[in-house]
């Protein structure tokens, strides 16, 4: 049991200098630089009894059982020192603009980089082990315990880094005509690499590599155009294309020799497309319908440490459709949009099931259709409440793709012969049928100009399944978080002082879990209560 567990410490700068040259020239230089500490996932074994998926006894807001640490468990620090993330991250920006007449030249040079990043993280969420080390459970006879012994540090089990570079080029031209056509054309250029090495020392853990780096570069390149025509005074046309090509080139080496790896080359193109019609009936109400269409290139899994072999999934295309209507009366706005949308060769992330790893896999299909909608009425002058509510109907469509349920789950779908899951039919993970939400804002006038003011924001979600496969353990049921902010704001000096809560109801809500060796858990932020002082000069 660590004593800085889920703490937070970011230290970020921003600089920006805009320059000038000529009337009709524009430079904006940004660089930005971040060094963050923060506290890892909180993995919590055994909360979840079988045949339930509520938080039972051994569930404590304030208590984890942990392998992950400096060393190994002892009676007076059975969970190490707790998990840990940290990153340095740099950034610099160059955006030129350049007025030419009748058209707008734009460059947007960018340059990303992320170092020095270590997470480290107890997957199984307890401490001590049955199978990779001798004897029982360290602690006392109640601790909640893993029969395995799997701390897990992204990219390996213990420790370890990656260096992530990035680099963009966008150039593009857009006419600022004065008749009814208006069009825009350019290209964007994409160059990442990601540097992953690994140290485990996971006794005991034969299955997988301990020690392991891992280079993936993703280079990609599109160009695009797209026009706006005004059918009428009422009516604009607005199409678009987009020319993808992108390659990714792993090389996963296994230091210890007991994986055999080989390089791995992916590349494909897409050609997409963006229509959509628009409709002003009035002033203040629109109507629209769109259709588009867009893929999402192949992937690579890049976790060597702990699977025994690199998985891929191929290109996922998808063409969706949404009509609508948006508008505003004197005293409240509101919109309303109706959506379905088809994924060929959807790609999908497994994980768990059998055992600690993370797989890569396409479904013949997902498909998906639903609809939003959004309200702001003004009660009075300084009385403002808005909501919002979603509804998602989603499907995974592939008759023979099945998946090792989690040991210690209960099932819901059907079966193979050898036990495996099968999830044709399933929702998306991570993806409730219904959305809600509400915001209520007050300001108080004081007489020389300034204000008080008060704010709560309160989140619904309906159930949610967080596995691919479903069971009664990982299907959570509806959940809602509460907010509120009060203050005061000085408006001549740009002077702003709140306190803020968030989870202000004290929820314990099951966000997620790792089932490959118990039914561990995790759950969401606790109460928080702050201030914060914000001053523009």
């Amino acid at each position: 049991m660590g004593t800085k567990l889920n703490s937070h410490d970011i230290l970020a700068a921003r600089i920006q200098f805009l320059w000038t040259p000529a009337d009709d020239v524009t430079v904006l230089l940004s660089h930005k630089q971040e060094n963050s500490e923060r506290g890892g996932s909180l993995f919590r074994a055994n909360v979840i009894d079988t045949g339930t998926n509520k938080l039972n006894e051994n569930y404590q807001r304030d208590v984890v059982f942990h392998d992950s640490g400096k060393g190994r468990p002892t009676a007076d620090a059975p969970g190490g020192d707790g998990g840990r993330n940290s990153a340095r991250q740099l950034g610099t920006t160059l955006k030129v603009d350049w007025e030419l007449s009748d058209h707008t030249f734009t460059s947007i040079t960018g340059y990303l980089r992320t170092i020095d990043y270590f997470a480290r993280g107890d997957i199984d969420g307890g401490f001590g082990c049955l199978f990779t080390c001798p004897g029982r459970p360290s602690g006392p006879a109640s601790s909640p315990f893993s029969p395995f012994n799997s701390p897990f540090v992204v990219n390996i089990d213990t420790g370890g880094d990656r260096d992530v570079t990035q680099f963009t080029q966008e150039v593009r031209i857009a006419s600022n005509l004065d008749g009814p056509l208006n069009y825009q054309i350019g290209g964007i250029y994409f160059d990442d690499k990601l540097v992953s090495i690994s140290n485990s020392q996971n006794a005991g853990a034969t299955a997988f590599t301990s020690n392991s780096i891992n280079t993936i570069e993703n280079t990609s390149w599109a160009v695009f155009g797209q026009m706006t025509f005004d059918l009428s005074d009422q009516m604009t046309l607005t199409g678009g294309l987009r020319y993808s090509d992108d390659e990714k080139d792993a090389d996963p080496i296994d230091l210890t020799g007991a994986i055999a790896t080989v390089p791995i080359s992916l590349e494909d193109e897409f050609l997409s497309f963006d229509l959509s019609l628009s409709y002003d009936w009035s002033d203040s109400t629109q109507a629209y319908v769109r259709a588009a269409s867009g893929f999402r290139a192949p992937s690579i899994q890049d976790r060597i440490q702990d699977d025994t072999e690199v998985t891929t999934a191929g290109s996922e295309e998808i063409i969706s459709y949404e009509i609508g209507i948006k508008g505003e009366a004197e005293r409240f706005r509101y919109s309303l949009a109706v959506f379905a949308y088809k994924v060929d060769d959807m790609q999908l992330v497994a994980i768990g099931g059998e055992s600690n790893s993370t797989t890569l896999l396409n479904a013949e299909e997902g498909k998906a259709h639903g609809f939003e909608a959004e309200i702001e009425y003004a009660v009075t002058e300084n009385l403002i409440i808005s909501a919002g509510f979603g509804y998602a109907d989603t499907e995974i469509s592939d008759p023979s793709l099945s998946l090792p349920p989690g040991p210690l789950t209960t099932p819901l779908d059907p079966l193979t012969p050898d036990g495996n899951a099968l999830i044709d039919g399933n929702p998306f993970q991570h993806a409730p049928e219904w959305t809600g939400n509400l915001e209520i804002s007050y300001s108080y006038p004081l007489s020389d100009g300034n204000e008080l003011y008060a704010f709560t924001d309160w989140r619904w979600k309906g159930e949610t399944s967080d596995f691919l496969y479903q069971s009664i353990e990982y299907t959570f049921d509806t959940q809602f978080e509460g907010g509120l902010r009060i203050g005061y704001r000085n408006l001549s000096s740009d002077l702003e002082i709140g306190f803020f809560g968030r989870n202000i109801t004290d929820e314990d809500n099951l966000i997620g879990g790792i089932d490959f060796a118990n039914n561990t858990g995790y759950v969401n932020e606790p109460r928080i209560w702050g201030a914060e002082i914000k001053l523009g000069f």
